[in-house]
């Protein structure tokens, strides 16, 4: 970070493995909590600005209801309490996006779909 002198990060590693993190809290806990706070700590160094992804999960789901940022949490699992030690072991200056869903998007990389194969003119295959 150092060296690349960001104005933002943007940190989105995480441990995603919801129904295993019940039996691999430590290593949920190691990604979700330490590692948040390790990046939080990088980008107060350095002068960032951290961003990073939380989840719905640090809510316990009885409001009935949208939850708005200021509600309370109660994460009913490993995941969503690893979530939650993340958020709270970051900055104030950091901003702490919650969300539900995730979409990921494969993207195949080859010949035809790599930056030079479009820079020589040839189709992209997404």
């Amino acid at each position: 970070m150092r060296a690349a002198r960001p104005d933002v990060v943007v940190h989105l590693a995480a441990y995603t493995a919801v129904d295993r993190a019940e039996t691999e809290d430590s290593t949920c806990f190691a990604v979700n909590a330490a590692g948040t706070e390790s990046m939080s700590l990088a980008a107060k160094e350095n002068d960032a600005h951290l961003i990073t992804i939380s989840t719905d999960y640090v809510f316990d789901g009885n409001k009935g209801g949208a939850y708005v940022e200021d509600d309370a949490t109660n994460p009913l699992s490993v995941y969503g309490a690893s979530k939650r030690a993340g958020e709270l072991l970051c900055s104030s200056d950091d901003t702490v996006v919650r969300t539900s869903w995730v979409m990921v998007c494969e993207v195949r990389t080859s010949p035809t779909s790599s930056p030079n194969g479009l820079s020589r003119g040839s189709p992209f295959d997404s």
